[in-house]
């Protein structure tokens, strides 16, 4: 058989087989993408036609037949267009059905083929602007190659026409935008494999996504992720934690609602993490929450660098308030226990060293009056004894109200009060005197002002008393000097009140100096004489948070005199 063309009918053939390819691969994608389905019709027609005019070279075939089917694709792959637009833009009230009716009707409504090509011509440009919005709507590589193929198409079509009117040339541009034609489709087939492939990864890293969303949201410690120093992430774990909004956190950082005396503490911090030189990834800070309460945080940093340029923080803050608060009373029934401890044994060790003194005593006096007695030497010195022992038990009595009063103060839980000191200090003095009727004491308070206000409590006239008592019981003059001056001073940038208790007995050697305030701590028994007033004033002035010390009246000469020196936080 001869063929009139062969160079044409082998062009027309390799058309065929390229669209059976393409055939093949859109019906194998469209297996696991059940939207291309739609467009299934439109390649298997399109291969029929392109057979059939292959055929046309060596039959009678008349080849109107090749475009009735080429038009029967175009309207497949309309009506495919149309109803993908109606589903996208339009919210259907109509079934599928109507639209097919629709693609049937424009098929047949016109018998004359030339009028079919025409009106098809009308429906492809629309088409084309259909698919521009569904294209700018979805922006898949599907889409770009079908309104390529499809704009071929209408150049296909302009060309059938042209071929009716015999215009020259106009087949082998028909051939030649056939070509482009299934080469747009055969791309177009491969891009929705690609496309399937890229759904199919979104899908995954929505799926991931969504898992993340749903640990994040439901872990107990909240979650702040940074991306290049901008919050990208916030939980609703952390806005409860830190009691600000979402919104409020996206425009704070740690060192807005940090306290003022964390900020410095967490600032470097921070630094050594921007620098990659903390020790810690974790820190625990107080902040101040929106409604002003405060909360103990910890936070967890973690760092991730992608593609070196791409830095990812990850901080997982968890509330530690009630535990912070447990640590601390933890800490304090500790240091109540150990000062419980050592009071016991302080209590022990005065008592028990005082007591032994004072028992001592009352067998010393029974041993000389039993020596006396015996010797006939003891008939009129029986008031005498009385008086020796009597001073015994009221040092024992002393004793036993000193420890009382110790036990008072280190329970007392009443707060501190404003107390005019220059009341406390002359009841104190007056009482001193009144107990030291055999000496004559001569007391001088210098201030400039009569009414001085310190955080005090009852146990102010005890401070006082002893300090006074000291300076009588320990002088060996009989008669006993004490000046009193009261002025204002700075102690480490802290303005406080200085009171002098300069006496003019036998002072303190300075190698006891340091140690007598020791004895209220640690029970130091190779301090004497000043018994345990000296241990109960330690502590008073430890909860007044006042200080104590003593030097020379005249400095390198303690045998002239001491100077107990107090410093009390003044009120302003």
């Amino acid at each position: 058989m001869i063929i009139d063309n062969p160079d044409m009918f082998i062009l027309s053939f390799h058309q065929a087989i390229l669209m059976v390819i393409a055939s093949i691969i859109i019906l194998y994608s469209s297996i696991k993408h059940r939207e291309l389905f739609r467009w299934l019709p439109a390649y298997i027609l399109l291969t029929i036609a392109l057979f059939y005019n292959s055929i046309w070279y060596f039959t009678d075939s008349p080849r109107i037949i090749s475009h009735v089917f080429y038009l029967f694709s175009i309207i497949s792959i309309l009506s495919s267009i149309y109803f993908e637009y109606y589903s996208i833009f339009i919210k259907p009230k109509q079934k599928a059905g109507k639209l097919k009716k629709f693609s049937a009707i424009t098929i047949f409504f016109n018998p004359i083929i030339l009028g079919i090509e025409i009106l098809v011509l009308c429906l492809v440009i629309i088409s084309l602007i259909m698919l521009i919005r569904i294209y700018l709507k979805k922006k898949t590589l599907i889409h770009f190659f079908l309104f390529s193929s499809l704009f071929v198409v209408t150049l296909t079509i302009i060309s059938m026409i042209t071929q009716d009117f015999n215009v020259i040339g106009s087949i082998e541009f028909q051939y030649s935008s056939s070509f482009v034609f299934i080469a747009f489709l055969i791309a177009t087939s491969f891009a929705s494999i690609i496309d399937q492939k890229l759904r199919e990864s979104e899908k995954k890293i929505r799926e991931s996504e969504s898992f993340f969303r749903n640990i994040a949201e439901n872990i107990d410690a909240g979650l702040t992720i940074i991306e290049n120093n901008k919050v990208i992430y916030l939980n609703e774990r952390l806005s409860e934690i830190l009691g600000y909004s979402k919104k409020d956190l996206m425009k704070l950082t740690m060192m807005d609602i940090a306290l003022i005396e964390e900020k410095d503490r967490l600032k470097m911090f921070l630094e050594s993490i921007e620098n990659n030189k903390a020790s810690l990834n974790k820190i625990d800070v107080w902040i101040s929450t929106k409604k002003g309460e405060k909360r103990c945080i910890h936070n967890h940093y973690a760092k991730v660098i992608a593609n070196g340029n791409k830095t990812t923080r990850y901080i997982l803050t968890a509330d530690i308030t009630d535990r912070k608060i447990f640590e601390k009373k933890l800490k304090e029934s500790e240091e109540n226990y150990k000062k419980a401890y050592e009071r016991v044994n302080l209590y022990k060790d005065l008592f028990t060293h005082n007591m032994n003194n004072i028992l001592h005593a009352f067998m010393t006096s029974l041993d000389i009056f039993n020596l006396e007695f015996k010797q006939g030497k003891n008939k009129y010195n029986i008031p005498e004894f009385q008086k020796g022992l009597k001073e015994q038990i009221k040092r024992g009595v002393n004793l036993i109200n000193a420890v009382q009063k110790f036990s008072e103060i280190e329970e007392s839980k009443k707060k501190l009060k404003s107390i005019n000191i220059m009341n406390v200090l002359n009841e104190a003095i007056q009482i001193v005197k009144e107990e030291f009727i055999d000496k004559r004491i001569d007391t001088q308070i210098n201030s400039e002002n009569k009414k001085i206000f310190i955080l005090a409590d009852e146990f102010l006239i005890d401070v006082f008393i002893n300090i006074v008592t000291n300076a009588v019981k320990h002088n060996i003059n009989q008669d006993v000097e004490i000046f009193v001056n009261i002025s204002e001073t700075n102690n480490g940038g802290i303005h406080c009140l200085k009171m002098e208790f300069i006496d003019n007995g036998r002072g303190i050697p300075d190698s006891m100096k340091k140690n007598i305030f020791l004895r209220g701590i640690r029970g130091n028994k190779s301090v004497s004489g000043l018994g345990l007033g000296l241990s109960i004033l330690i502590n008073i002035l430890d909860k007044y948070g006042a200080k104590i010390k003593v030097e020379d009246r005249i400095k390198d000469d303690h045998s002239q005199g001491s100077n107990f020196i107090l410093l009390f936080h003044k009120m302003v």
